[in-house]
């Protein structure tokens, strides 16, 4: 269906004069049939041929009046309407009577020439009138949808900067206390065992350069996001000694799939602070990721002391992960907790993620 724009755009158009014309012609001629009794007689066949090119000059006017008033606001469209039509009621009416006069000498006219100018400024007020009530409300209208859609963005735009924000806020939270066992491990670490302490600073420096760098990215390669994760595991490892067992079981093909940067880090963290770091003699942690039809699964499981209850996503960081799989991922994307003997927190992914729109709202 036509939008109003549309309807006048294509009203602009040199082939709606055509369209028009034929319109007109057709409907003349049609009337012609619907009303027999009217004598066929040289004088009557010219005045309507007469009437027929007045209306199609007209129809010409029409659409330089459409060409010349489109950019107009909608009041002066509609004192430029009711002018053209007054002027054309008295033109038209001019012009009956001078087409009478001239081709149909003989014919008197229907009605007094003040009767007949009133009578065709009605009919064009009339339908001016019709006409500029559909074009208000067809305009007011599209104006509500196109607030409706902006305001929709505006919406948008929002969820996408709150959802930036718990991020950031999380890697405020995080980053600092992690920093601060990682330096103290080190510390303790540069005159008993140098070696070990230079390939923690080593990791550390990849850890917050990856961060540095990939910021303002939407998407890395999994093999990056677990390189990171790698990294992150052996400091902890260093901290925990044996407490800490892990595995990473991804299949190499599946590293060139791309996902949200830092988002299995915060999952792993959660394992570790909240599962198994709160469990005597600790325990084991296993990340994984398969692939499978239309969708891929990340999955961060321990057998640590697992969750009691409801989650409280907000504690346990899990709110931040899911609000960016929503802006990354839509709604086709899913955060499970499974309970069981420690905990399991599967990421459910798209293959193909939507437009990411956060860069330019």
């Amino acid at each position: 269906m036509r939008t109003f724009r549309e309807t006048i755009d294509y009203l602009r158009r040199p082939t709606s004069l055509w369209v028009i014309v034929i319109a007109i012609v057709t409907i003349s001629t049609t009337l012609q049939f619907v009303f027999p009794e009217q004598k066929w007689t040289p004088g009557h066949l010219a005045l309507n041929l007469w009437f027929t090119s007045v209306l199609t000059v007209t129809s010409f006017f029409m659409v330089m009046f459409f060409r010349a008033v489109e950019r107009e606001t909608f009041w002066k469209r509609v004192v430029y309407s009711y002018l053209s039509l007054t002027l054309a009621a008295a033109v038209g009416s001019f012009i009956a009577i001078a087409g009478i006069a001239v081709f149909a000498p003989g014919v008197n006219p229907p009605h007094p020439i003040p009767l007949m100018f009133l009578s065709n400024w009605m009919v064009t007020l009339i339908a001016g009138t019709v006409v500029n009530i559909y074009s208000y409300y067809a305009i007011r209208l599209e104006n509500l949808a196109h607030e409706l859609a902006e305001k929709q963005v505006n919406e948008q735009r929002i969820l996408n900067l709150q959802a930036k924000a718990r991020m950031e806020s999380l890697r405020a939270r995080v980053n600092p206390h992690f920093l601060f066992n990682t330096l103290n491990s080190i510390s303790s670490l540069v005159y008993t065992n140098p070696e070990l302490a230079e390939d923690m600073i080593q990791k550390l420096a990849n850890l917050f350069r990856f961060s540095l760098d990939h910021e303002g990215d939407d998407l890395v390669d999994l093999k990056r996001e677990l390189q990171i994760v790698r990294n992150y595991l052996d400091i902890e490892k260093v901290r925990l000694n044996d407490r800490l067992i892990y595995s990473i079981e991804v299949d190499p093909e599946l590293e060139t799939m791309k996902i949200p940067p830092f988002l299995i880090q915060p999952l792993v963290e959660n394992a570790i602070k909240h599962g198994l770091t709160k469990k005597s003699g600790g325990g084991t942690l296993v990340v994984s990721a398969a692939r499978n039809t239309g969708f891929w699964t990340i999955t961060v499981s321990d057998n640590g002391v697992g969750f009691n209850g409801t989650i409280p996503e907000d504690r346990f960081g899990l709110r931040g992960v899911r609000d960016r799989l929503l802006l990354h991922y839509g709604p086709s994307a899913r955060l499970e907790v499974i309970p069981g003997h420690g905990a399991t927190v599967q990421l459910t992914l798209p293959t193909q993620p939507k437009p990411v729109h956060e860069a330019s709202l």
